[in-house]
C-alpha cells in the first residue's frame, strides 16, 4: 500500500503516548530510583533483542560481511546511547514537571529539528508552507513554555 507510512506513524504515535504514561507511573511508584526502573526496562529489551538476534543469525552474518559493517555497528551503538540518554532526560523532565503534557509538547517538537536536519543532510524538500508551519510550531511551544510556569 502506498501510504503504509501513515499507519505505522499512527502506531508510533500511540506507542510514544503510552510510553510517556507508563514512564510517569514508574516515577510515581518508584521516585527514589527511576534509573533502576529504566535499567530493568533496558535489561528486558536486551533479552528480547538477544532472542531476536538468535532467530536472525543469517542476517547478522550478512551485515557483518558488508563493507559498511563498521559504520552500521558504530551508528547502532550511538543510537543505543541516544535512546538511553533520551529516556534519562524524559525521566528527569517528568519528575520535575507539574504536567507531562508540557514535557511531551517540547519533546515532540523534535519534529522541527528533524525537518531542518533532513533538509540539510538528505536534501529533502522544504517549501514556504512547511517553513511557516515550523515557525508557528516553534511559536506555540514558546508560548506553552512561557505560560506553563504561571
Amino acid at each position: 500500500m502506498k501510504n503504509d507510512w501513515i499507519f505505522y506513524s499512527l502506531i508510533a504515535m500511540i506507542c510514544i503516548s503510552v510510553h510517556s504514561l507508563i514512564h510517569k507511573y514508574i516515577l510515581i511508584y518508584n521516585i527514589q530510583n527511576p534509573n533502576i526502573s529504566l535499567a530493568i526496562t533496558f535489561f528486558i529489551i536486551g533479552i528480547i533483542s538477544f532472542f531476536y538476534l538468535c532467530l536472525n543469525i543469517q542476517t547478522i552474518k550478512h551485515i557483518i560481511k558488508n563493507k559498511n559493517s563498521t559504520i552500521i555497528i558504530r551508528l547502532s551503538l550511538f543510537l543505543a546511547l541516544i535512546i538511553l540518554f533520551n529516556n534519562i532526560a524524559i525521566s528527569k523532565a517528568f519528575s520535575k514537571s507539574s504536567n507531562i503534557c508540557y514535557c511531551n509538547l517540547i519533546i515532540n517538537s523534535s519534529t522541527i529539528l528533524v525537518l531542518l536536519f533532513s533538509y540539510f543532510l538528505f536534501k529533502e524538500t522544504l517549501n514556504f508552507k512547511t517553513l511557516l508551519g515550523i515557525i508557528l510550531s516553534f511559536l506555540g511551544v514558546t508560548i506553552v513554555i512561557y505560560y506553563s510556569n504561571k
